[in-house]
């Protein structure tokens, strides 16, 4: 934690300790959410009212200024066609930290321009990337129809072409937070020898958030990064994990929650609409092309407990929620009650409870992937002292995610608990550990053996070395030169040169018996 807060020093980063306030401007969600979660998992959330070293949160200080800071989103739609644009407001920047080296930066953006679904989806899909999926060149002009290459056009082309035109935005900037806008446009990935020395580099619009000592982990940068300095290495692809709070028109919201007797099934579960938005794809073209197969996925990840809520004037007021290893997306009827209330549950406590899930998601890969490392090593048969101490701090490591950070059950309410539960079993967050508990044990056993091993070898070195002493201190006892006689000093030297050469003889003949052995062996 020193590290991180060293490394942030001089940049608009301010620790942020947990204090509860009493002001009503979000509905006093700091009372809420410590009231929300159980007093044992306050500290990973960064909850607690003192001081703690293990989980620690810092803001970032945003401008004051007439220009309110603004995370923009731009859509190429072809040379001849003007890109979309789309101007989301920065409620709140937060960085978390874990003692376990996991950490996530959080943007809190708010929409104020578009409620369409259409650019509900695209906003989602374009504006959570951070680099390239995969790089691909757009079609060659005479594969697109003679008369381009009579007419003589000749195109540019980028290995950009294929990621903008599916889901790669054209450019992200952050405006209103430096004099002059802070642009990723990924034309970084254009250039190969960049990439065969830096595969993936943090974006821009990050970069300049965390400051020069944040870096992906390279041998490059392992060598030239000031100190202090935080080396990153991304641990789930290049898709932020997204949180979204629709609220949806009240055409759409009666065709989600329309009720199938015949089937058994709400309508939802056969909606373009909700599979792209939960699953955060950028059209209403959703990735799933199989019926079947999409409505038993929206089934499993969909939370209907209140699609049919009813306000006191008995007006429905929809509450549907969505799970996916990438997303939590919620879709409200617009009311008082999802407008001052419900949003705040969605921006707080919803919040903290993915993240807590998404970090021990990332830890379980952190880990499995310093237990393959080491398992590597191991292969080599060298630095034996260096691979145990890696195992030890593995396990230490280990020990304390176990115990405070992940947890059954964070929450007392039901409804948490239930969410909870399902964001953990669609990231598979168990069977994971378990599997993770398994490697980790081999490497721990196998440390054990390594220190029984030499341990062995410390008492067989001794046993060697007793074996080669003992005879010439029988000897020396057989002639009595261990209480010589007073008066005859040449008869006790030549039986000290007698024992000294049966000694050097022994000594001799016991190091080509064994060397004897081994060859044999």
């Amino acid at each position: 934690m020193k590290k991180v807060t060293a490394a942030l020093a001089g940049l608009p980063w301010e620790p942020s300790p947990f204090k509860i306030q009493l002001d009503d401007a979000d509905q006093y969600h700091t009372f809420n959410e410590y009231n929300y979660f159980h007093g044992y998992v306050r500290d990973a959330l960064a909850l607690t009212l003192n001081e703690q070293e293990t989980t620690r949160r810092f803001r970032y200080l945003l401008p004051s200024g007439e220009e309110k800071p603004a995370y923009e989103i731009s859509i190429g739609k072809g040379k001849d066609n003007p890109p979309i644009q789309y101007k989301l407001i920065i409620r709140d920047i937060l960085l978390t930290c874990y003692d376990i080296g996991v950490g996530f930066l959080a943007f809190f953006l708010e929409n104020r321009e578009t409620g369409a679904p259409e650019d509900i989806l695209r906003i989602n899909d374009f504006g959570r990337r951070i680099y390239p999926q995969f790089l691909g060149y757009a079609p060659k002009p005479e594969e697109q129809g003679e008369n381009k290459e009579e007419e003589g056009t000749t195109e540019e082309v980028s290995p950009l072409d294929a990621p903008k035109a599916s889901f790669l935005a054209d450019t992200i900037s952050l405006t209103g937070i430096s004099k002059e806008p802070i642009k990723e446009s990924f034309s970084y990935y254009k250039v190969a020898a960049s990439l065969n020395g830096e595969p993936f580099r943090l974006p821009e619009h990050i970069s300049y958030l965390l400051g020069p000592k944040f870096a992906v982990a390279t041998r490059e940068t392992k060598q030239t990064l000031p100190r202090p300095s935080i080396l990153l290495s991304p641990l789930i692809d290049d898709r932020m994990y997204v949180l979204c709070y629709y609220f949806a028109a009240p055409e759409l919201s009666a065709t989600l929650r329309r009720f199938d007797q015949e089937k058994g099934n709400y309508s939802y579960a056969a909606s373009d609409f909700w599979y792209s938005y939960l699953f955060v794809d950028p059209s209403l073209d959703p990735s799933c092309r199989s019926r079947p197969m999409m409505e038993k996925l929206l089934k499993r990840h969909t939370y209907d407990r209140w699609i049919e809520y009813q306000d006191p004037g008995e007006r429905y007021q929809i509450q549907l929620y969505g799970i996916s290893r990438y997303s939590f997306m919620m879709l409200v009827d617009r009311s008082t009650f999802t407008e001052k209330f419900l949003i705040n549950h969605h921006r707080y406590l919803y919040f903290q409870a993915m993240a807590l899930a998404l970090t021990q998601r990332a830890a379980i890969l952190r880990f499995a992937a310093e237990a393959a490392n080491i398992s590597e090593e191991i292969k080599t048969g060298k630095d034996i002292a260096r691979q145990k101490r890696a195992i030890r701090e593995v396990y230490r490591g280990y020990l304390y995610f176990t115990n405070k950070v992940y947890f059954r059950e964070i929450t007392p309410q039901e409804q948490g608990i239930e969410l909870y539960d399902m964001a953990r079993e669609i990231m598979e967050i168990d069977p994971d550990l378990h599997a993770l508990q398994q490697e980790i044990e081999e490497l721990h056993n196998y440390a054990l053996l390594m220190e029984g091993e030499k341990s062995s070898q410390e008492a067989a070195l001794l046993t060697r070395v007793a074996t080669v002493f003992l005879p010439p201190t029988l000897v020396i006892g057989v002639f009595g030169f261990s209480n010589p006689p007073k008066h005859d000093f040449t008869q006790n030297l030549i039986c000290a040169i007698v024992a000294s050469l049966i000694l050097i003889a022994l000594v001799f003949l016991v190091i080509w018996l064994l060397n004897l052995r081994r060859r044999r062996l």
